[in-house]
């Protein structure tokens, strides 16, 4: 009876620590929202015979990041908002976006539109989100182009250089302190192994 409690009590004690079931629908449909609203934005923005084009291709492309690359839905979030963010700059959309707006595929899968979004992304944000922003086109390029009949536009395009952070040292007040700590110890080990007479 009491390793029945125990188990009950258990339970609940983890059903505590974990979000309800609302909580994890709101986060799993993360992904599913970012691509709604991309899905809208090309209908929206692209004309009719890119904007079908697109969507096809992005309705492929989400079920590949879910089934076959088996991201995580945080993962698949973040590359569809890349995915997002670079169409809206080539199809000429928010500040900062490319002049002429893609009409055409071959516009939209071009070396020269990757290069204008990241260097207006590297302009707004810092060149990790840069980084990420490229991988999430990356994948996306190498899944449409993967049947061979045209180039990825990205494999002419390279990362940005990302700073290098020096290792956080220890200051001489900290050093101390430690050896100070250290020597407390050693002696403290020392008595205990002494034998007593």
């Amino acid at each position: 009876m009491a390793t029945k409690d125990k188990i009950r009590s258990g339970r609940a004690n983890d059903s505590a620590q974990r979000p309800d079931r609302s909580e994890r629908g709101q986060r799993s449909g993360a992904a599913k929202r970012t691509f709604a609203r991309l899905l809208a934005d090309i209908e929206r923005h692209a004309p009719a015979p890119l904007a079908a084009e697109l969507t096809t291709l992005l309705h492929a492309y989400a079920l590949h990041l879910e089934v076959e690359a088996a991201l995580a839905e945080p993962t698949r979030r973040a590359y569809l908002g890349d995915l997002h963010r670079y169409l809206l700059h080539v199809l000429g959309v928010g500040e900062g976006a490319a002049r002429v707006p893609a009409r055409t595929r071959a516009v939209v899968f071009s070396a020269p539109a990757v290069r204008g979004f990241l260097a207006r992304r590297i302009e707004q944000t810092d060149r990790t989100s840069v980084a990420r922003a490229l991988a999430s086109l990356r994948s996306f390029f190498a899944f449409t182009t993967r049947d061979g009949g045209e180039a990825n536009p990205t494999e002419v395009v390279t990362s940005p250089k990302l700073a290098k952070k020096l290792p956080v040292h220890l200051g001489v007040d900290d050093i101390e302190r430690i050896l100070r700590t250290a020597a407390r110890g050693a002696r403290t080990s020392t008595r205990e192994k002494m034998p007593s007479l």
